[in-house]
């Protein structure tokens, strides 16, 4: 496990609820000074096992921008497999992102 005391990024589950259907989104971000270091992978395996033993969750979805080599590598790491794109609001513009999702059976 790798450990540092600073706070290296953030990472959350969160449930939306799009045409009466609840769907499970991940989203992290790692401090600049943080990134390539196995940080977020780790910390997206920690939030896997706790959606796969502790709640009802079999399904998380995420997205990243194309350009974003980093976060995409560590979605595909995780198992995360590409479903098309869509357009996401960032600070108030729509930018494209590549969708990804894994079942957690």
């Amino acid at each position: 496990m790798k450990y540092s005391a600073e706070l290296v990024g953030e990472i959350s589950l969160f449930e939306i609820i799009l045409d009466s259907t609840p769907k499970w989104i991940v989203g992290y971000v790692t401090d600049t000074l943080h990134q390539g270091k196995g940080y977020m992978s780790e910390a997206l395996q920690c939030v896997m096992e706790f959606a796969k033993h502790e709640t009802e969750i079999t399904r998380i979805e995420a997205g990243a921008v194309p350009d974003n080599t980093g976060s995409i590598r560590v979605l595909q790491k995780a198992g995360f497999k590409e479903n098309g794109s869509q357009p996401v609001p960032i600070q108030g513009t729509l930018k494209e992102h590549t969708m990804f999702a894994v079942d957690i059976l």
